[in-house]
């Protein structure tokens, strides 16, 4: 049986990117697309709206035909009002399993005043969300075109949603081939004792933290074949994954998210929020188990089980 897959698109230069993506998750785990568009813009007379809708229908239907071509079976749907009120709304609906969203990157101050519609949808969403950047990022390895190899990184903070996250990220990298990393954040830096450790105790006890550490992120990988790597910062961790994006361009970053609030790497303002506003690659945001209903397996784990 196929489950929903809900792509929010606003025509904008980041759909082209959610299209590509959208299109390769639906042929690995057999996802029906949902494809949402949100009349967002002041419309003053019914005649105003009648045009918007009519100009939307079409390039819906030219999406819909796009994802049709590659074998994924797709419908439109079309709201209209504030784009993170009716996303919610649509969310509620049709009930996806995922939500994939575009994301521009409009800059620092922006969203620190007002807060990216995927940041908002991010706090809220009781299923994973998936936000992609605009073509022409790290994010377009993600391609089906692509040649290279894929990889996806959990990356974790060993709580209790850990076993989603990894789960979720075994199985999209099952699904799309690709190697699997576990990544951990451990902050790091120099005893403040009255004398100053010399080079090599720091050296010692950075390597006495990350066996630690590594020795976790094993335990947390289980039965998944998984390359692990502890990386320490005395910054953010947005800094140190996004350094290691950099070096390393995964296809997806997979992070869980702790209730009420956003992923502590994705904050709508601070440090962390550097990840979102220059967004290295797509990333995948599971919920806390705890978002679940009563009895029901959590939305992350019908995901994953989906994209298996």
């Amino acid at each position: 049986m196929k489950t929903t897959l809900l792509a929010a698109v606003d025509f904008s230069e980041a759909t082209d990117a959610l299209v590509e993506v959208v299109a390769a998750l639906a042929r690995a785990g057999a996802f029906s697309v949902a494809l949402v568009h949100v009349i967002a813009t002041p419309v003053i007379t019914e005649r105003m709206l009648r045009t918007e809708a009519q100009a939307a229908d079409t390039r819906l239907e030219r999406l819909r035909l796009r994802l049709a071509a590659r074998g994924v079976d797709a419908q439109a749907y079309q709201f209209c009002g504030p784009a993170v009120r009716e996303i919610k709304a649509a969310i509620r609906q049709l009930q996806p399993e995922l939500v994939a969203l575009g994301h521009r990157g409009h800059g620092a101050v922006r969203d620190a005043c007002f807060g990216s519609v995927a940041v908002q949808i991010l706090k809220h969403a009781p299923c994973p969300v998936l936000v992609v950047p605009a073509a022409g990022g790290r994010g377009a390895l993600f391609s089906a075109h692509s040649t290279a190899v894929k990889t996806i990184a959990a990356a974790v903070d060993l709580s209790q949603n850990t076993d989603a996250v990894v789960r979720a990220a075994a199985s999209l990298a099952k699904a799309l081939a690709a190697d699997l990393v576990l990544l951990h954040v451990f902050p790091f830096s120099a005893p403040s004792t009255a004398v100053r450790p010399s080079s090599e105790d720091l050296d010692r006890l950075l390597a006495e933290e990350q066996a630690q550490c590594r020795a976790a992120l094993l335990r947390a990988a289980g039965k998944y074949p998984a390359r692990v790597e502890p990386l320490h910062s005395e910054d953010s961790p947005a800094a140190a994954i996004d350094t290691w994006a950099s070096v390393h361009k995964p296809a997806v970053i997979v992070l869980g998210r702790q209730p009420p609030h956003p992923p502590r790497f994705l904050p709508a303002r601070g440090t962390g929020g550097q990840l979102l506003r220059h967004l290295p690659c797509s990333i995948l945001v599971i919920p806390a188990p705890a978002t679940a209903r009563k009895g029901s397996r959590t939305k992350s784990q019908q995901t994953a089980n989906a994209v298996c």
